[in-house]
């Protein structure tokens, strides 16, 4: 799937569109099939090197998004497929698919 690649902290200029292993879900993990998507202020500030954090570069931008749960990891509050979530503390940056530590809710 295609993301939005941070290889370095020198700026937005420096991004790169480019394809990435789909993630697959944890422990207490879901994968959202992401259907809005944004990056935020954050973000910037991250690859312009204004931003407290200091993530492991190659990073994929983006933590906000909501979308539709494909797939559930052992232990999940999730456990329906198919039901909305909105993505609250995304671990691997925002793609197609997301891969998400808490989504809530799941109905």
């Amino acid at each position: 799937m295609k993301a939005w690649l941070l290889d370095d902290l020198t700026g937005i200029d420096g991004l790169r569109l480019t394809e990435v292993p789909d993630p697959v879900p944890g422990a207490g993990e879901v994968i959202l099939e992401v259907h809005f998507a944004a990056l935020n202020p954050a973000d910037r500030y991250l690859a312009e090197r204004q931003y407290p954090a200091k993530p492991p570069l190659p990073h994929i931008l983006g933590r906000d998004g909501i979308g539709s749960v494909l797939e559930v990891g052992s232990g999940s509050v999730c456990s329906a497929r198919g039901t909305g979530a909105q993505s609250c503390g995304v671990k691997s940056g925002l793609t197609a698919r997301a891969l998400s530590r808490s989504a809530s809710p799941c109905r």
